[in-house]
C-alpha cells in the first residue's frame, strides 16, 4: 500500500510481526506513526483502524497478520498523543475535530479521496471514526463500530475527573494496568506500561473531555447511506448491550457479537472479528450489504 508523504519511523515497543511495517505521516498536528501491511487481495479495498482511549496502533499489530490472511490490506494509527505519535502541546489541541481532522488526513494520504476506504474504530476511535464518516462520508466505502457506543453512557461522564486523579506516573501505570486486566485482555504488560509513560497527558485529557460529552451523530450517519456494522465481544460492558442494538436498528446495521472476548476482540479473539470483518467488507464490496 503507498502512503503519500509517508516517512520512516521505528517500530514502538519492540519488533513489528513478519509483513508489517512502521511508517510516519505528517499531519497538522505533526507526524502521526501507523503500521500497515500490505498483503491484498487484487481489488479489495484497504481498512484504516483507529485506536481507543489510552491505547495507539500497537493495540492492532498482532491482529493485522489475522487481516492479512484474509487477504486484507490495512494501516492502523496512533492518534495524536498516544505512544510516539505528535504531542502538541496543551490540551487545546486535542478537541473532537483535531481527532477527526487527523483521520481525514490519514484516509487521503491512503488514497481515499480517489478510492474509498474502509473506516474500523475502536471505543474512543470510534467516536472519531463516527464523527469523521460523518464530516467526510466520500472517503469511506463502510464503518465499522467496534466496542463503542453513539453517546456517552451515565458512568462515562465522570472520565476527565477519573483521568485528573490518575495523572501522575503511578496513576497512569495503575490505569493502563486496570484496562489490560479488567477491560481486555493484553498480555503485552512492559509495553502498556511504556506506551502509559509516554502518551500525553494533554491527549488524555482531551480524549476525556470528548468521551463525557460526544454528541450523538446516529441520524447524520444514517443520512450517509455507508454500511455499517457494529460489533463488540460478548463480555464487554463499557456501552451498555442495548445501546449497540438501539444503534443498530437505529442505522439499519449489521449486528455482530464476537464469542470468547471483551472490550478487545483483536487481542481476545482475533481470528473470529477478522472473519466478520472481512464477511461483511466483501459483502459491501460485491452489493450485498
Amino acid at each position: 500500500m503507498q502512503i503519500r508523504g509517508e516517512v520512516h519511523c521505528e517500530p514502538f515497543g519492540g519488533h513489528l510481526p513478519e509483513g508489517l511495517r512502521c511508517l510516519g505521516i505528517p499531519s497538522a498536528g505533526g507526524v502521526l506513526t501507523a503500521v500497515v501491511t500490505d498483503e491484498a487481495v487484487a481489488g479489495s479495498t484497504p481498512a484504516l483502524l483507529v485506536p481507543g482511549f489510552t491505547g495507539s496502533k500497537e493495540d492492532f499489530t498482532p491482529f493485522l497478520p489475522y487481516l492479512a490472511e484474509r487477504g486484507r490490506a490495512a494501516l492502523a494509527y496512533s492518534q495524536r498523543g498516544q505512544a510516539d505519535s505528535a504531542a502538541p502541546k496543551g490540551v487545546e489541541n486535542y478537541r473532537l475535530a483535531d481527532f477527526v481532522g487527523d483521520l481525514i488526513e490519514v484516509a487521503r494520504a491512503m488514497g481515499a479521496s480517489e478510492r474509498p476506504i474502509h473506516l474500523l474504530g475502536h471505543s474512543f476511535g470510534g467516536v472519531i471514526a463516527r464523527q469523521a464518516a460523518v464530516v467526510a462520508p466520500e472517503l469511506f466505502r463502510s464503518v465499522t463500530l467496534f466496542s463503542t457506543g453513539p453517546r456517552p453512557p451515565e458512568s462515562m461522564r465522570w472520565t476527565p475527573l477519573r483521568q485528573r486523579l490518575l495523572s501522575s506516573t503511578t496513576g497512569k501505570r495503575l490505569s493502563a494496568w486496570y484496562i489490560s486486566q479488567f477491560l481486555s485482555e493484553d498480555p503485552r504488560e512492559e509495553l502498556i506500561a511504556e506506551r502509559a509513560i509516554v502518551t500525553s497527558e494533554d491527549s488524555l485529557m482531551g480524549a476525556a473531555f470528548i468521551l463525557a460529552r460526544y454528541p450523538d451523530v446516529s441520524l447524520p450517519l444514517r443520512q450517509s447511506g455507508l454500511p455499517v456494522l457494529i460489533t463488540r465481544g460478548v463480555g464487554d460492558t463499557v456501552w451498555p448491550e442495548q445501546m449497540h442494538r438501539e444503534e443498530a436498528a437505529l442505522l439499519g446495521a449489521r449486528y455482530e457479537v464476537i464469542s470468547d472476548a471483551k472490550h478487545s476482540a483483536q487481542l481476545e479473539n482475533p481470528a473470529a472479528l477478522a472473519d466478520v470483518l472481512a464477511a461483511f467488507w466483501a459483502d459491501v464490496e460485491a452489493g450485498r450489504n
